[in-house]
């Protein structure tokens, strides 16, 4: 005998349905433990079309937005300009999954955290810091994007958060350092972002001093390089912020 169902039953059933995938949706990027996300836009903050974020996100969540001042990258790589909102889950929805305005080269990416804010120990300014008046500490934003090596995720993830976060925080001048890992290439067509990122505030007089005791440790075995990170996509720049 066939089930008779009225408006009402139709109704119902397609309500429940919606909400049923919507929430699917939402628990595919807001899980347990996700209080909030990121979204890395390299390319116009100006342009929330093209950042794939609504109006109405924009007017509540304002960017942090970073203007390129080192690459050190390997290969191809996204648009100089960087701006990072910071979503709570409940706001994914919001947003756009519409085309990218013709000509747009942003590239966005949605990412959550991994482990906590790590603070260092004791920063402190860098080595052969210029002096006189024209000497002032900047703040600066290390960001690299990076993969593991195939199948090597686990040892990875053990590399850097056991050894590589510590050790780049006792760098002077460093502070802060969080972790992040890829929830959705929201323009997988413009650009392949990497799987993992990482986010290290600092604070020098001298980039380029800076960096080069950056690149002496690594040379030097004071900070070891990860077996397992994949050199050839990773991205690594210097932003300052833009004023």
């Amino acid at each position: 005998m066939k089930a008779k169902y009225g408006a009402i039953e139709y109704l119902t059933l397609s309500v429940f349905v919606v909400l049923t995938l919507a929430g699917q949706a939402r628990a595919t990027a807001c899980r347990a433990g996700w209080p909030d996300l990121t979204v890395l836009a390299f390319g116009q903050a100006a342009d929330p079309a093209a950042a794939k974020l609504s109006p109405a996100i924009l007017s509540r969540v304002k960017p942090t937005v970073l203007e390129l001042e080192v690459d050190n990258s390997h290969g191809a790589t996204p648009p100089p300009q960087l701006s990072l909102y910071t979503l709570p889950c409940r706001r994914v929805a919001s947003l756009t999954a519409g085309p990218r305005p013709k000509g747009s080269s942003t590239v966005v990416g949605l990412y959550r955290k991994i482990g906590p804010l790590v603070q260092a120990m004791a920063p402190g300014v860098p080595a052969k810091a210029p002096e006189g008046p024209a000497a002032r500490m900047r703040t600066f934003d290390l960001i690299v994007l990076s993969n593991a090596k195939a199948g090597r995720d686990a040892e990875f993830n053990r590399w850097y958060d056991t050894e590589h976060l510590p050790d780049v925080l006792k760098i002077p001048g460093f502070e802060t350092g969080q972790r992040f890992e890829l929830v959705s290439n929201l323009t997988p067509s413009a650009f392949r972002l990497p799987r993992y990122a990482v986010r290290f505030i600092l604070r020098s007089a001298d980039l380029q001093a800076t960096i080069t005791e950056v690149k002496r440790r690594l040379a030097t075995g004071v900070t070891r390089p990860g077996p397992d990170f994949d050199m050839a996509t990773s991205i690594s720049r210097y932003y300052r912020r833009k004023k």
